[in-house]
């Protein structure tokens, strides 16, 4: 498990005075750096004006200000995550690394810890906890010094590499960007590090990954693109109504989320992932359900069984439409009299949803969704 942070007030109060630190901007990096370390954390942090009124923001970007006026400095976090152990089986339904478990529970509770502490330590300090807010994260990260970024979008830490969750800490302090010749060094080279590699942007099963021109005005990320609304982490986890239908054999057995493109990754292959990330995991349902079982499932039983992490925040008619996509790309006839009631379900997606699957499980047999895998596609 991630260590503790009981002991954090204790240790951080013998630093200081051994710093000989005489104020509050002054004591805040070693306090967050003490924070982090505790808490299994990789951090960085910018003042907010730095950024904001640089000559190549984004111009999209939300100001923290606008919601937190007092805010003046954003601290990014990163934790590791583990990669799946297993691939699912022929009936068995598969769910994103990220959301096996519930890490941004997780991170939530590490960076409430913190948060108290500096409060504490600090009661005129305001601090103000995000996990899954309304930043974008992975761009305040990059600039931060946290890490680079890659083809796939996300933010590579320069050991962990992109099986991270972000979480911020806004502070009232306005601190000194966090000084790291490594950092610096990552800050002036967007490109990342992926060189000639392309093998995100192959695996993608959908396309949704694309280079940008070299002159794009897009300076966190000059040369690679989401197209957010073809991302299968996405379509599974935020889109409403109906699975378009490009979308629903490139799904393959995919419940939740869409992790390919960090699988094919060979920074992932050959990154260590944190000893806590190992055992003793937050609740979560693992990497894989039963397809069957889970759309025998009513809500009270999901509610039951899944709230408190990524799966329970769900619409469970969005969790079932996702089932029955998946069962129609899975294989066996075993299936079939899973999907075959919801031809007469009250919901008309889930009608629709299980006529396209059910016609697709009596028709086709070894079709690639069978292992898992994904028919790339367009929309």
């Amino acid at each position: 498990m991630l260590p503790q942070a009981g002991n954090l007030l204790p240790q951080v109060g013998n630093l200081l005075p051994q710093a000989e630190m005489s104020s509050l901007t002054a004591m805040l990096p070693a306090l967050l750096r003490e924070g982090a370390a505790q808490e299994g954390l990789a951090i960085a942090w910018i003042p907010i004006q730095a950024v904001m009124e640089g000559e190549d923001k984004l111009e999209d970007w939300i100001d923290p200000r606008l919601r937190f006026p007092w805010a003046r400095t954003v601290v990014s976090f990163a934790l590791p995550y583990p990669a799946p152990a297993a691939p699912p089986g022929l009936l068995e339904g598969r769910i994103a690394a990220f959301a096996a478990y519930d890490w941004y529970g997780t991170l939530k509770e590490r960076l409430c810890r913190i948060a108290k502490t500096l409060r504490e330590q600090h009661p005129s300090l305001r601090v103000k906890v995000l996990v899954e807010g309304p930043l974008q994260e992975k761009g305040w990260a990059w600039r931060s010094g946290l890490g680079w970024r890659g083809r796939n979008t996300l933010l590579f830490h320069p050991a962990w590499g992109s099986r991270l969750l972000l979480g911020e800490l806004l502070v009232s302090e306005e601190l000194e960007a966090s000084e790291s010749s490594e950092q610096e060094q990552l800050k002036h080279t967007p490109v990342s590090r992926c060189g000639d590699c392309r093998l995100c942007l192959e695996a993608c099963p959908t396309g949704a990954l694309e280079e940008n021109e070299s002159d794009s005005i897009r300076p966190s990320a000059p040369f690679f693109h989401l197209h957010v609304e073809r991302c299968l982490d996405t379509l599974t986890l935020h889109h409403p109504g109906s699975l378009p239908d490009w979308a629903r054999s490139a799904l393959g057995q995919r419940l939740v989320g869409c992790d390919l493109c960090q699988e094919v990754c060979p920074y992932n292959k050959v990154a260590p992932c944190a000893p806590f990330c190992s055992s003793n995991p937050p609740p979560g349902p693992g990497w894989k359900l039963s397809i069957p079982s889970s759309l025998a499932m009513d809500e009270s039983h999901f509610q039951a069984a899944f709230t408190g992490h990524t799966l329970g925040r769900l619409p469970f008619s969005r969790f079932l439409r996702n089932c029955l996509a998946a069962a129609g790309n899975s294989d066996g006839a075993a299936i079939t009299e899973s999907v075959r009631p919801f031809l007469r379900h009250p919901d008309p997606i889930l009608a629709e949803q299980a006529s396209w699957s059910l016609a697709r499980l009596t028709s086709h047999r070894g079709f690639p969704g069978s292992t898992g895998q994904s028919i790339k596609t367009r929309p």
